[in-house]
């Protein structure tokens, strides 16, 4: 893995050129997550080794695990705790991350104790510092996860999504909840095979077998989750008139059949079958973005969007902006603007991957 990365990363100091990451005893990795100021790596064995620092856990402990999670750790160190388990993937925020074991298992890890959202899945556990299974979906075998800010999901093998953490704007997709600890299977979505979910910041936005996309919630931005008390929750859903509990599509049949989706602050990315680029904005109006390269991989941060070229030499990075005009009383949509750049590598790049704070500014490439 060769890391670019910039001040307050995941090394605490600027790094302007590619460096060598290598995983003890020369293993290979196979699968990486970086987030604020963490990194985790997945090796050929399914050994997670991680780097950098989760937030400080208020709670004091002897276990090691805890105490790699707690203070800066410079290189890969191996989680002792997931010694004995084979990881496939994983999926992080900046304070609880979700590790998926190749017998379908899901554990959970981090601290949930500001907001009490639910996120970790454990029910009344809000800080579990090494890594828990999750026993609600201990009967169902798990294919993918995603871990947002204040919600998660999880799809099974069957095609099933489930989803737990806070139910603000009905991201969760139930009518009836306004947040759950445990995750739920959600009852209107099992007519679609779903092949991945996104935990985004107010939606849950899931690809079927078929390629099209849907959302829970909605995608445009509102007061922030984190200036809402917890026991707010409740009344904010008694409040508001119209939760949807049937997913809403994105895309048309007929714009295109997409084969991986990703989301950021208030807007969605989809790369098609023919790799091409949608982004569709947070008033679900769909713009494609230009490419000199087919594209093969897609990543969204915030307010822009990479794309990793067939060949594996070329990373796109777009920044998308809508631009509106008065007309009378109303205000009409008229142009998508956009700023592209290219960065060539020296390497073929199999994955990639950015932290998404402002202030890390880091990417990583798995060559």
């Amino acid at each position: 893995v060769a890391l670019w990365l910039t001040s307050h990363s995941v090394f605490s100091k600027q790094v302007s050129a590619p460096i060598r990451i290598e995983l003890p005893d020369g293993e290979s990795i196979t699968f990486f997550a970086l987030k604020n100021k963490i990194a985790f790596a997945v090796s050929t064995k399914g050994q997670v080794f991680l780097w950098g620092t989760f937030p400080p856990i208020k709670e004091e402990h002897d276990n090691q695990d805890v105490k790699s999670l707690s203070f800066l750790q410079m290189e890969p160190k191996l989680m002792s705790s997931l010694r004995d388990v084979r990881i496939a993937s994983l999926s992080c925020s900046n304070n609880a991350a979700l590790f998926l074991a190749l017998d379908g298992t899901v554990y959970s890890c981090g601290a949930d104790l500001s907001h009490k959202f639910g996120i970790l899945g454990l029910g009344d556990i809000y800080h579990q510092p090494n890594p828990a299974p999750i026993r609600t979906l201990s009967d169902h075998r798990i294919k993918q996860v995603s871990m947002g800010y204040s919600h998660a999901s999880a799809i099974s093998t069957f095609g099933y999504l489930f989803t737990w953490g806070s139910n603000h704007k009905g991201k969760l997709g139930y009518s009836n909840k306004s947040a759950t600890n445990f995750p739920c299977q959600v009852e209107s979505a099992k007519q679609y095979n779903i092949r991945q979910c996104v935990s985004c910041s107010c939606a849950t936005v899931f690809l079927t077998g078929e390629g099209y996309v849907y959302l829970y919630g909605q995608l445009k931005r509102t007061t922030s989750l984190s200036a809402i008390p917890f026991d707010s929750f409740a009344e904010l859903e008694v409040k508001k008139t119209t939760i949807e509990c049937q997913p809403q599509q994105i895309l048309t049949p007929t714009e295109s059949i997409v084969t991986k989706v990703t989301a950021g602050e208030g807007h969605i990315t989809c790369l098609t079958k023919t790799g091409a680029i949608l982004w569709v904005s947070e008033d679900l109006t769909s713009y494609q973005m230009s490419a000199k390269h087919s594209i093969k991989d897609i990543l969204s941060l915030d307010s822009k969007v990479y794309g990793l070229s067939e060949c594996g030499e070329n990373l796109y990075e777009w920044k998308p902006s809508i631009e509106s005009r008065r007309r009378g009383e109303e205000y009409a949509v008229t142009t998508c603007n956009y700023t592209a750049n290219i960065y060539k590598f020296d390497q073929q790049v199999k994955y990639y991957g950015f932290c998404d704070m402002p202030s890390a500014g880091g990417a990583a490439a798995l060559y």
